[in-house]
């Protein structure tokens, strides 16, 4: 595995880069699977039969609450066992499969795709050059993002269930998605309004989760 700032790793030539960004290149699966391992989550890598060897490129940048990437990738599938992330997708170049033991998705062109945590996650690079850029927020994170653009903070909720707002400005709120796991899950809404000073109101609230 080779850190550097060229393209595809062919040569050695490094620009000044912000601390915060890291580019890893790969030939081998073996390398690919320890740049990805460590950018996304604990992933296998396997080359189809008919391919002609594995070349990566990934760029990250690590931002306050979010990591960026852009993964450059030959043919070949990806899969984690549990992805721990909110992931936007994002279509560079080729095509690229997602799927989930729920949905599947197209990444190429103008179609992008949203991954939840908790499921494992399959990635088929379909294209002999893929580029997909991703958008990555933890659980934490993703919950203060929410709360700065609506004024409402949202804690405890399961995993695969997000809050949302909607309705006449964002006046309604709601829940979605599917959790991953049966249980019984207390959660707190926090809702402030643009008022000074500021009213705040908190609710508790418990969602239970059955099996089947």
């Amino acid at each position: 595995m080779q850190r550097n700032t060229s393209d595809w790793g062919v040569g050695t030539a490094a620009r000044a880069m912000p601390s915060a960004t890291q580019v890893v290149c790969a030939r081998t699966v073996d390398s690919a699977v320890e740049a990805l391992s460590g950018a996304y989550s604990d992933v296998t890598v396997r080359l189809p039969a008919t391919g002609s060897g594995l070349r990566m490129q990934l760029t990250t940048r690590t931002l306050p609450n979010v990591v960026l990437g852009d993964l450059n990738l030959t043919r070949s599938i990806v899969r984690s066992a549990r992805y721990p992330w909110f992931a936007i997708c994002l279509p560079g170049s080729g095509k690229v499969g997602i799927s989930t033991n729920r949905a599947s998705a197209l990444v190429a062109g103008n179609q992008g795709a949203i991954v939840t945590p908790g499921d494992p996650v399959q990635v088929d690079y379909l294209s002999e050059r893929c580029l997909m850029h991703t958008v990555l927020f933890d659980r934490t994170s993703l919950e203060a993002e929410l709360a700065m653009m609506l004024g409402r903070t949202v804690t405890g909720l399961p995993a695969g269930v997000t809050a949302s707002a909607g309705g006449y400005n964002n006046a309604a709120f709601g829940l979605g998605g599917a959790a991953t796991a049966a249980g019984t899950y207390p959660f707190t809404v926090t809702l402030s309004d643009s008022s000074q000073p500021q009213q705040t109101v908190t609710g508790h609230y418990t969602l239970i989760v059955r099996q089947g």
